[in-house]
């Protein structure tokens, strides 16, 4: 499923790292609908531009975005597009993860929209933060669907948000 390629990550100035990484296959996600979390983990000060909610910088660290995947292909189609470096930029989370591999990916099937369920359990946790207003909520009342997580909170964070499954490990740096 997992196979070692080199990735690329941007640091501060926009320049290309080396670094390598285990890239997800989504071809072990359910075509079925539901919500889904992916993980990211720069390893180096990141900062990109998103559309017109304007610059995102990122420290070093573990970070989550929250989605659905409700349309045709569910999350395996949803997901496959996220975990893809050649893709249109279209989404928030494209701008992110055009620069910044994901590395882990909880998922739960549901034909609930469970995003913004999910997205509060994450922001109540302790010494959670929003790096950006508004990112990946503009289609809700969320203040965003972005999130600097503590690793001490994962254990805390599967128990509460109860995902189905995930592909990658999240406290593991790429």
């Amino acid at each position: 499923m997992n196979n070692n390629t080199p990735g690329r990550s941007r640091n501060r100035s926009g320049a290309a790292a080396a670094r390598t990484f285990r890239p997800l296959s989504a071809a072990a996600l359910p075509v079925a609908g539901g919500t889904y979390c992916l993980w990211l983990r720069p390893d180096a000060l990141l900062s990109t531009s998103v559309g017109r909610l304007g610059e995102l910088r990122l420290l070093p660290g573990l970070y989550a975005y929250i989605g659905s995947a409700l349309g045709p292909g569910g999350l395996r189609a949803r997901a496959g597009r996220h975990l893809r470096a050649d893709k249109p930029l279209r989404w928030h989370i494209d701008w992110l993860t055009a620069c910044a591999p994901v590395t882990a990916l909880w998922f739960r099937t549901d034909r609930e929209r469970l995003e913004c369920s999910w997205a509060r359990a994450i922001r109540q946790a302790p010494g959670v933060m929003i790096p950006l207003r508004g990112f990946g909520a503009s289609d809700c009342v969320c203040p965003a669907h972005l999130f600097a997580v503590p690793d001490s909170t994962l254990s805390g964070l599967w128990a509460a948000l109860a995902p189905d499954g995930m592909l990658g490990a999240p406290g593991a740096p790429g």
